[in-house]
């Protein structure tokens, strides 16, 4: 299949980005581990049923039923011996439309009918003294029944004690997991040439399962699983995904991505995001999706979706499809995005209940302040009697009126509270 793919422009798309998976990256949720990090090295020792000795991962051609053993050279120049874990896996896509080689949470696609790390066997711990190259055997079967197309994996390599270390160690901030190792491509196929024809390609390479409310990194979104159930890789994918209300009349929501690649036999979800505080509004929707793969210039399908010159591909499928978003799905989802501002019952709870305290305070003082008003005092008045004369009046008056005297100007003096 490798020759085939070259003469198209496929091969040297998968050998750079497999080549890339060689280089030493970290699989880690900090950052990327550089090359002086790692402690070890491993270099893929080629027979002559590679495909391409270019290639710097393994592409075997092998017979129905034939078994072969591949070496692995491991070396440490380090003054430490390292032990390395190795293991293997199946090609998987990832949300962003990326193949990984190594190991993850990514469920096997049902059509995967032959899953490489039931066909390699490999050795699971290699310690390798300071200074020491070790050659490691790969054992590699191929299952007896004939296989169209290619079985596509990976081999990881990770420092198995920097590994546990990065594991368990956890800063005063947050815990940063960090893998110090790298991955290695491993295809076999039992022959060259892409057993699938173009019409096959272009009627069977690409399908449409579920869609289906989602979230991606805490944010709504609306996705829908694409599927590669051929045993061929989608090279240069191109998607264009528009979601409609249910008449299919008005666009509420959009996404495109190119240069996006999917496995043999996987498939992942393409989310098509809402935007930051926009809600799932529970209802019925209308999917129109458009995807291309392997550009062509003698491609009969040609687009400006991503250029203003436009690229023509090879392959194109299309689907146009309803869906249907529950309220209980969508309340629940808005519930979790990080994005939407919402109500706060117990701020407001807290609102209310200072409130009412305020009120009650306020009220409170105002009955005492009338209560302590109509509360009796005696005073001592100065008046004039029927003659003129000054007279000393001693009378019972309440508090209110003892003020109101005192704000007129009149001569009064306070006695005492009575009781």
């Amino acid at each position: 299949m490798e020759r085939r793919l070259k003469g198209i422009g496929m091969q040297k798309f998968i050998k750079y980005l497999l080549l890339i998976m060689v280089t030493i990256i970290g699989l880690s949720m900090g950052e990327l581990v550089s090359a002086n990090q790692l402690s070890f090295s491993v270099v893929p020792v080629l027979p002559d049923n590679q495909v391409d000795k270019k290639d710097g991962f393994y592409n075997l051609v092998l017979q129905p039923g034939e078994s072969q053993d591949v070496t692995l050279r491991y070396s440490n120049s380090t003054k430490k011996p390292v032990t390395v874990t190795t293991k293997v896996a199946p090609a998987t896509t990832n949300i962003n439309g990326v193949v990984e080689y190594g190991t993850n949470k990514s469920k096997i696609d049902r059509t995967l009918k032959y899953n490489l790390k039931d066909l390699l066997t490999v050795q699971p711990n290699v310690t390798i003294q300071p200074g020491e190259t070790k050659d490691v055997i790969v054992h590699v079967t191929m299952p007896e029944q004939h296989v169209e197309g290619i079985i596509a994996g990976g081999l990881t390599f990770s420092d198995q004690a920097a590994d546990k270390a990065a594991k368990t160690n956890k800063s005063s901030t947050m815990a940063i997991k960090n893998i110090y190792g790298f991955q290695l491509g491993f295809l076999i196929r039992q022959s060259i040439p892409n057993p699938y024809s173009d019409a096959k390609i272009n009627h069977d390479g690409l399908k449409l399962s579920k869609i289906q409310a989602n979230q991606v990194n805490y944010r709504n979104a609306i996705s829908m699983n694409l599927q590669n159930p051929l045993a061929v890789y989608v090279n240069q994918m191109a998607v264009s995904a528009k979601i409609f209300d249910a008449n299919g009349k008005k666009v509420l929501y959009s996404s495109k991505d190119n240069m996006m690649q999917m496995a043999p036999n996987s498939n992942f979800d393409y989310s098509v995001m809402l935007g930051n505080g926009k809600k799932l509004n529970p209802g019925t929707y209308r999917l129109k999706l458009t995807a291309y793969a392997l550009k062509d210039v003698n491609g009969k399908y040609k687009t400006k979706l991503f250029n203003k010159q436009g690229d023509q591909y090879k392959y194109r499928w299309q689907f146009n499809r309803k869906f249907t978003i529950s309220g209980a799905v969508a309340k629940k989802y808005n519930a979790k995005d990080v994005t939407i501002k919402h109500f706060d019952w117990l701020k407001l709870l807290m609102i209310v209940a200072i409130v009412l305290a305020l009120l009650g305070g306020l009220l409170w003082f105002i009955l005492w302040k009338r209560l302590k008003d109509d509360e009796l005092v005696e005073i001592e008045e100065d008046v004039r009697d029927v003659e003129g004369k000054l007279v000393t009046v001693m009378r019972k008056v309440s508090e209110r009126e003892y003020k109101r005297l005192l704000k007129q100007g009149k001569h009064v003096r306070l006695i005492k509270k009575v009781k």
